[in-house]
């Protein structure tokens, strides 16, 4: 069974990665009422980090204005109860909340951000790997010949004439093509947010158009690889000459292209973490120090490798606590090694103090933010660190512990079943893993 990739959950995590809006900062209220006190009071508890308090206060204030019936500051606190969970890890929340934002929006007639708040929506699809339903938001079912329908969010930033919506529809629905494989069409979405972007000058919004097209074309430049091997496999490996290996031959010019596209996606991901050390914002430059690391890695760069890990590690220390932070130590620690960690291989023995310390760290993170999806993915990867030192009790601990945080958000609870069934094999309880194993690939 595949390993379920933490590069790809730190992208879905941060649609900043993908796309950071602007425009998703909780919102204040005017009025100096008990409401909207508790309004504020929720922001700055928000700003602190203190999320599971943010929600009650925000829950309490939105109880009282739709008992008023007062429509356009109960849209407010519904957007910022959306955020909150969506920056909290859990979407599925926040596609209710945003929904009741989209409602409101229409009954008010505020068009522009009722796109606005179609992209952030969408966005939450998308964290939930339901990228089809992204994509019907941001530009229509058919999206035929690029035109998108007069409902979406990309057609409603544009009638509205508002730019700020348009980069990150644009650039939210180029991530979700890049995330379904569709890396061609993802590219023209993804240049049309950075051109947005660059023109109306906004550092945010081009870090993320920057750093998604280097994923994308980082992806592309494994998918060359790939081909590559298959290449060797069919023996294609003779250029016109009869020379094996030769330069024109179908396996070096697939190998070339794959390097060529690592350089490009490194050129983005330099221009991004340029940009976000010019800005002081830690969390873009831990993501785009990562992004570059299996470049690094696959060209290697072994030199440049070391200097990356060694400043994402200073920098993730600093970062505001959220589920984003948790998937960025879970993504760095099993990058700190050029072998690729996995179900069939380990951490080595030089990384493995780093590693645990980092999956350390998102464990007690995540557990701070209540997250469980995120607590199943930092708990079930530090049970596999155990698992590679062959601390089999440790890890069984771990990966049980997993899955029960995994019961509340069960995308990831068939990993760890798998997972048990391999604990128990090594250890020598063959029944237990068969039935662990069952009931991992159980529908």
């Amino acid at each position: 069974m595949a390993r379920r990739s933490f590069r790809f959950l730190l992208t879905l995590f941060t649609i900043a990665l993908a796309i950071a809006l602007a425009l998703g900062q909780v919102s204040t209220i005017k009025a100096q009422t008990l409401t909207s006190n508790l309004v504020q009071q929720g922001v700055k508890e928000y700003q602190q980090g203190q999320y599971q308090a943010a929600i009650a206060s925000w829950q309490q204030a939105l109880a009282d204005y739709q008992a008023t019936e007062d429509n356009p500051n109960t849209v407010i606190v519904l957007e910022n109860l959306a955020r909150v969970y969506q920056h909290i890890g859990q979407a599925e929340q926040a596609i209710a909340f945003w929904s009741q934002v989209t409602d409101r929006y229409q009954q008010l007639g505020d068009k522009q951000k009722l796109g606005r708040s179609l992209t952030e929506q969408a966005q939450a699809y998308s964290s939930l790997g339901q990228h089809r339903q992204a994509i019907a938001i941001l530009c229509g079912e058919s999206n035929h010949k690029n035109q998108c329908s007069d409902n979406s969010a990309i057609a409603i930033a544009q009638a509205t004439a508002d730019p700020l919506g348009e980069v990150a529809a644009q650039g939210s629905l180029g991530e979700t093509y890049r995330l379904r494989g569709d890396y061609a069409k993802a590219v023209g979405y993804l240049e049309a947010s950075l051109k947005i972007a660059q023109a109306i000058k906004n550092r945010q919004l081009q870090m993320s158009a920057l750093t998604s097209l280097g994923n994308n074309y980082s992806s592309l430049a494994q998918v060359s690889y790939r081909r590559a091997e298959s290449a060797v496999s069919r023996g294609d490996i003779y250029g016109s000459r009869g020379v094996e290996y030769a330069i024109d031959s179908p396996v070096m010019k697939l190998r070339t292209e794959g390097k060529q596209q690592d350089k490009s996606a490194l050129n983005y991901f330099q221009a991004s973490l340029k940009l976000a050390t010019q800005q002081g914002n830690s969390s873009e430059q831990v993501r785009s120090l990562i992004s570059s690391l299996p470049i690094y890695y696959r060209l290697q760069d072994f030199s440049a490798a070391a200097k990356s890990k060694q400043q994402a590690q200073a920098l993730i220390a600093t970062l505001t606590p959220e589920s984003t932070t948790v998937y960025a130590t879970i993504d760095l620690a099993k990058l700190l090694q050029p072998e690729q960690v996995s179900f069939t291989s380990c951490y080595n023995a030089d990384s493995l103090p780093a590693a645990q310390a980092l999956l350390q760290q998102g464990v007690d993170l995540a557990k701070q933010l209540q997250d469980n999806r995120a607590t199943s993915f930092a708990l079930g990867e530090l049970g596999h660190l155990y698992e590679c030192s062959q601390d089999y009790e440790q890890a069984l601990e771990l990966t049980q512990k997993a899955r029960l945080s995994a019961e509340k958000d069960k995308d990831s609870l068939y990993l760890w079943e798998w997972q048990t069934g391999r604990i128990l094999l090594a250890q020598g309880k063959s029944e237990a893993a068969i039935t662990a194993y069952e009931t991992a690939i159980a529908p």
